[in-house]
Order: structure tokens, then sequence, then C-alpha cells
């Protein structure tokens, strides 16, 4: 009885941690967790564009861009990856089901403190 508990609970904790996807907490959640690691943490909001939170400690820095448009999450990433801004992470998503649209640029450092979760097969 014990082996089959075991094996069970084995295979649950499996299945479970290779099921993990992308996991980008919403701005409230992200704001205090971070706040919580010392990072000064704002989100501005745009009616027309969508919204910002960026957060800032020393030199790790973290901005995630939620867009109500595809079309400025793309122009955002390209304007990132070609404007020599120093970055260890750089994201984009489009109309993804699970995210909505958005772009991510991180130092490592923050990106870690963050608790955003990029799946492998989204990197």
């Amino acid at each position: 009885m014990k082996k089959q508990l075991a094996a069970a609970l084995g295979a649950c904790t499996l299945l479970l941690t290779a099921c993990g996807g992308t996991k980008i907490p919403k701005n409230e959640k992200l704001k205090k967790s971070m706040e919580k690691k010392s990072y000064t943490v704002k989100i501005t909001e745009d009616e027309s564009l969508g919204s910002i939170l960026t957060a800032k400690k020393d030199d790790a820095f973290l901005y995630v861009y939620r867009f109500n448009k595809a079309e400025d999450t793309a122009t955002f990433y390209d304007m990132y990856a070609n404007s020599g801004v120093e970055y260890d992470r750089l994201y984009q998503f489009q109309d993804d089901s699970r995210v909505g649209n958005v772009m991510i640029c991180a130092s490592e450092s923050a990106f870690a403190d963050s608790g955003i979760v990029i799946a492998e097969e989204d990197q």
C-alpha cells in the first residue's frame, strides 16, 4: 500500500511540474510581490494602449507591457530589440489565449524575482 501511494504521489508531482506553462501574474499581484523584494513599482494605465508595469531596484529592472492590440506588442518588441537597450530577457505574446498581448523586457535578476514563468516552447 505504501509503495502504491508513493508511486501515485510521484506521478502526480511529475505531472504537475511538466504542465507548468507560461505564467505572467496580473499587475497588482506582480506589484505586491516585487515591492516585497524592495523594488520601486509603478503601474501606468492608458485607455488606448493598455498598461505598463515598471519595477526597478538598483540596476535591476522589469517592464511588463499589456497591450490592447497585438500590433502594439510587435511595435514595442521591435523597438526594444533594435534599440541598443541592454536587457537579459525580452519576450512578446500576441493574441495569446493565456496571457493576451504582452511584451516583457527585464534584467535577469528582476525577471527571477518577478515570479514570471516562460515555458520553454515560448522562448
